[in-house]
């Protein structure tokens, strides 16, 4: 049997037996307890500009192992139109499942697939359909497919299906529900009809592995239904891992609970470390939050994700009502307005201010140099910036520039422009700040979520995907759009169009679009901010 171990770089990577012809991610070069080991092609599809790429890839030329890509870097092209030709759609969009899908082409039997955890963190996550399409290919090929058994593939589709079973017997839009043999049947008002059959799907049988955190899982699981004929505990995932996550998503649920408060419900957050600690002590403030890295992470497990007291807390994009129609849930102490003054008066701010900010790569590389990184296209320079902060001070007020690790400090000599990210930056300015200044200028970066959280306007710049202001006194102004082939920049349609919204799978999207070459980002000069 023609057999293949197609290997990322997540946890289950380590039951990796090495025992047949092995594909990796080029990224596996790098990793402990990988680089060593032997491959018979690496995968790389995105720039070699990224920073979690540049050595990889010069180790993988320097030892000469086959890099297939269909960038220019590439040592063995890879046949994109060969290996589409008989699908409708591209769906070969991120390196695992372009991989899954040369397996197929060449014509493998059997296909084993280790360190493929996309689990629920949404910069993983929205890479999943692309691996579960192709795994769905190979299944009606008749191509065997093994899963490592600490692959979150299979177990977080039983998950999903669960919890969307639960979310469509509790919703209004369903007048029925009908139990067939094989799975729930849903039937709608309008006679459509959505079946699951089974209970997810299996690619083959694997032994159950009992690890001591689904036992505590269980525990935790058996209280919530004990205590649920009282009392209804709904646990929700604190998400921390950026600013603008930690404020939106924790923020708009609790502006949504004043609109609409579940009867005999409480909601318990589950936090890992915070990005930001005053901000998650200010949250605690309006619910009860448990900070433990090890039940946050139990909580994006099958076990409880899958659950009807898991609740999840989206951060849509088009929250215009939930922001007009009440008002910040967050306050400062009068101990903490005392030191936000403190604060001012270090910086030598005695009249009123506007916090600017430009992105850049220096934080996220900082946090994780590994990562492979899909976002320089939302990046913005800070130079741009400077001709407003000017304006601004000449006007009477204080320019702040905001950060938290950036790549270049402010070069003025305006007394009136405060470089607080290089000098001044703590977890709480980063809070205070944005809540009181008179309006908020900045572009993609998440801090500009905190402002809207205290009902502070905002004039965003450089937004790139599209983004809708959040009330009437926001404004942005987008990145603009160059198309090479047509030599002129995108009408705003075609812009809408090109972008869609400004959701994690877009940033891939957009990111794979122009890297293509056909377009090109153009910023926002400094006239136009």
């Amino acid at each position: 049997m023609k057999e293949l171990i197609i290997l990322g770089i997540g946890p289950s990577r380590v039951e990796c037996p090495f025992d047949a012809e092995v594909w990796a991610s080029v990224r596996a070069l790098t990793v402990e307890g990988m680089a060593d080991k032997t491959y018979s092609k690496v995968f790389a599809f995105d720039s070699r500009n990224l920073p979690a790429l540049k050595k990889p890839i010069a180790i993988a030329l320097e030892k000469g192992i086959p890099l297939v890509s269909t960038m220019p870097y590439a040592t063995e092209e890879y046949p994109r139109q060969k290996v589409i030709k008989d699908f409708a759609v591209d769906f070969t969009k991120n390196t695992v499942s372009h991989m899954i899908a040369y397996a197929i082409y060449l014509g493998y039997k059997k296909i084993r697939i280790y360190g493929v955890d996309q689990g629920p963190e949404w910069d993983y996550i929205a890479n999943r359909p692309y691996v579960l399409f192709w795994m769905g290919v190979a299944h009606g090929k008749g191509i065997k497919i093994e899963l490592a058994q600490g692959s979150l593939l299979s177990h977080l589709m039983k998950a999903h299906i669960k919890r969307r079973i639960q979310e469509l017997k509790e919703s209004k839009e369903w007048s029925q529900i009908i139990w067939a043999e094989k799975g729930p049947v849903f039937v709608s008002g309008q006679d459509v009809k959505v079946t699951f059959t089974g209970s997810g799907y299996k690619p083959y049988k694997q032994k159950r592995v009992w690890h001591r955190r689904d036992i505590l899982a269980y525990l935790i699981l058996g209280g919530l239904y004990l205590i649920k004929p009282f009392r209804t505990i709904k646990l929700c995932y604190i998400r921390s891992i950026a600013i603008g996550q930690q404020a939106g998503n924790t923020g708009l649920f609790l502006r949504r609970l004043q609109l609409n408060q579940a009867k005999r419900t409480t909601y318990i957050g589950l936090s890992g470390k915070p990005d930001n600690r005053q901000l998650l002590k200010m949250f605690k403030r309006k619910m009860p939050i448990l900070e433990n890295k090890l039940l946050a992470k139990l909580l994006r497990e099958p076990i409880l994700y899958g659950s009807q007291f898991y609740f999840d807390m989206p951060f849509p994009h088009d929250c215009f009502d939930e922001f007009r129609g009440t008002k910040p849930d967050l306050e400062f102490t009068s101990v903490e307005e005392s030191q936000g003054k403190e604060l001012l008066k270090r910086m030598g701010v005695d009249s009123w201010f506007v916090c600017f900010l430009s992105r850049d790569d220096a934080f996220m590389i900082k946090q994780d140099p590994s990562r492979q990184y899909n976002g320089e296209f939302r990046n913005s320079d800070v130079d741009n910036f400077m001709a407003a902060a000017k304006y601004i001070t000449d006007c009477g007020g204080y320019a702040i520039r905001m950060g938290h690790i950036v790549e270049k400090e402010l070069t003025t000599k305006n007394p009136r422009i405060i470089d607080y990210a290089s000098n001044y930056r703590t977890d709480f300015g980063d809070i205070y700040l944005p809540a009181k200044c008179k309006f908020y200028l900045g572009d993609t970066a998440g801090l500009w979520v905190v402002a809207a959280m205290f009902n502070t306007p905002v004039a965003g710049t450089n937004f790139i995907p599209f983004h809708t202001p959040f009330r009437k006194v926001d404004m942005f102004l987008p990145k603009r759009i160059w198309s090479c082939d047509h030599k002129r920049l995108l009408t705003m349609r075609e812009y809408i169009d090109f972008i869609g919204n400004a959701s994690p799978p877009n940033n891939v999207r957009v990111m794979n679009k122009l890297l293509n070459q056909d377009y090109e980002i153009r910023e926002n000069t400094s006239r136009e901010i």
